[in-house]
């Protein structure tokens, strides 16, 4: 509780300075605004309540009203959106202020009277391309080459599925969406890699049960993510299961093709052990019994799970988690958080494929990483 109680005020004071940067730089490039400097005050602070006050609505009031706050919430969500787009944009205006005023104060002068001009352009630019981008997700075909595979598996696809944060902001129409574009795609495997659910279950169980029409020949396959631990992790494996798809909990199931075999394990989200007792994720408890030679894929949701992995002897994880940063300029600073973020990367003997997500957290917003569901073919190499 105090961690959180921590890491909350630490979140508070950013945003505080955040605003406060944001108003002041208004303030200072624009005699109009300049002219009502309340109103400018009063916008950020009633704009940063409500940022914290959305989250917090849709967690504390019973599921049976939750859904009534999806016009707030979305609001709310573009509005962060937007925030960010024009932070980025005036902290680069302001970097490129100091960089040409070195050669020229005129030069930096004219630019800076332009410089408001241009972050509105760019803000409203990034928040009408990046939602209509978020409107539908992209096909990525990967094929993926593995030692030792059986030639009897050569060209089975598995198609990838991950964080969909079915909720407040993601509803029927784009899960069914989805399932259809999914289905066309007539995969041998569906892999569903987290963060699926991420809402009370009695409001998205509804939503959740439009996966049951998933088809593939030899089924859905499901772990957990980060967020299904904020809402109550069981009611999220309930709602997963009654719509048909097989959840792993450091757990592997055989696929055979004649004689042979290959083996899918599935592992809790590596944050899960702190929160819930008995779901540390474990991938080295996930293949018990398995031989060494025996091709191994795992499904863990967030990409840092390639350490144990890569121990535990698979030859490829199957991951989601970053959304590839979702929208600029998120894409860039993803990469100080996370070594993998998104498609295939090969880490020694391991080859790891990070879906950058297939639908939208937060905004329902898409700059530049569209959402995404993966067609990954596996090639028996020599």
């Amino acid at each position: 509780m105090r961690r959180f109680a921590l890491i909350l005020s630490l979140l508070i004071f950013l945003l505080g300075l955040c605003g406060y940067y944001i108003g002041a730089r208004l303030l200072s490039g624009s005699a109009l605004l300049a002219a009502h400097t309340s109103a400018v005050w009063f916008g950020i602070i009633t704009f940063l309540g409500l940022v914290l006050l959305g989250p917090t609505l849709s967690r504390i009031l019973p599921a049976r009203y939750g859904g009534r706050f999806y016009i707030l919430r979305w609001s709310i969500s573009m509005m962060m959106a937007i925030f960010f787009a024009v932070l980025f944009y005036l902290a680069v205006t302001d970097l490129a202020f100091f960089a040409v005023g070195i050669f020229s104060q005129d030069l930096a002068g004219t630019l800076r009277f332009w410089s408001l001009h241009f972050v509105a352009v760019a803000a409203v630019g990034t928040i009408v391309v990046g939602s209509i981008q978020a409107l539908a997700p992209k096909v990525y075909r990967v094929e993926i080459p593995l030692l030792g595979l059986p030639s009897e598996f050569d060209g089975f696809t598995i198609a990838q599925i991950s964080d969909l944060h079915i909720g407040e902001l993601i509803g029927h129409d784009y899960v069914r969406a989805v399932v259809e574009k999914t289905n066309q795609l007539k995969p041998d495997l569906i892999a569903l890699t987290g963060d699926i659910v991420d809402g009370a279950a009695k409001l998205v169980a509804p939503i959740v049960a439009d996966l049951a029409a998933l088809r593939s020949s030899e089924g859905t396959f499901y772990v957990t993510g980060n967020h299904e631990y904020y809402w109550g992790v069981e009611n999220a494996l309930f709602a997963m299961r009654k719509s048909g798809a097989r959840v792993l909990l450091n757990e592997h199931v055989r696929i055979h093709r004649g004689s042979n075999a290959i083996v899918f394990a599935g592992v809790t989200d590596i944050s899960a052990g702190s929160s819930v007792p008995g779901h540390k994720s474990d991938p080295e408890k996930s293949v018990e019994g398995v031989s060494a030679g025996t091709v191994k894929i795992l499904l863990a949701h967030q990409p840092v799970s390639f350490r144990r992995a890569l121990k535990a002897g698979f030859h490829l994880q199957l991951s989601g988690h970053t959304h590839g940063g979702q929208f600029f300029p998120w894409s860039l600073i993803v990469r100080l958080f996370q070594r993998y973020n998104q498609g295939l990367i090969r880490h020694e003997n391991l080859w790891i494929y990070v879906n950058r997500g297939t639908a939208t957290w937060g905004p329902r917003l898409r700059f530049g990483i569209p959402p995404e569901i993966t067609l990954l073919t596996l090639r028996a190499r020599t």
